[in-house]
């Protein structure tokens, strides 16, 4: 029942991050087709607002 439970959880776990991901990456692609391509890290960061550490999960 324990094994279950914590595949259950690390299952969920990883569910979670993924919608993170795309959630990310979903921001980032609206805001290149609103206003174009970017030029780097810094223009993304300043167009869609993210953080930098959202960054290296999608890079």
């Amino acid at each position: 029942m324990i094994d279950s439970s914590k595949s259950e959880m690390d299952e969920l776990e990883k569910t979670l991050r993924d919608l993170y991901l795309l959630a990310i990456a979903e921001q980032i692609v609206t805001e290149r087709q609103q206003r174009g391509e970017y030029k780097s890290l810094i223009d993304i960061k300043q167009r869609t607002g993210l953080p930098f550490t959202t960054y290296h999960h999608i890079a």
